[in-house]
């Protein structure tokens, strides 16, 4: 269950400037980007739940197989798992705050 919610659940962290982004970098990303928000004067990226994508389900049954050939994974293994799943995606790497290092940051982006 935990393995499921952690792939296919909604996702959110703090944007924070980097170096080579300053907080114009991140409010001009607000002003474009409808997965950014400012919330209480922190820059919030969020993403909708992706249970019902093919994506999803292909890592799910993946992370399905890993569970059953070891039940007695821990709640960071299965993380690390989902992390080697989706390399790229700044929402397992970002934790509880991002640091976008330039304007072209896929965060800011909105991937």
């Amino acid at each position: 269950m935990y393995a499921a919610v952690y792939l296919g659940g909604p996702k959110w962290t703090v944007v924070v400037p980097g170096e080579n982004c300053g907080q114009n970098c991140i409010n001009d990303a607000v002003a474009s980007n409808p997965g950014l928000t400012n919330v209480n004067g922190s820059v919030m990226a969020f993403r909708e739940k992706q249970y019902e994508t093919p994506e999803f389900q292909a890592k799910l049954a993946t992370m399905r197989e890993w569970l059953e050939a070891d039940p007695n994974m821990s709640l960071s293994d299965i993380e690390a798992l989902a992390l080697e799943l989706n390399p790229a995606d700044s929402f397992y790497r970002a934790a509880a705050k991002h640091i976008a290092r330039s304007a072209d940051d896929p965060l800011l982006k909105g991937r």
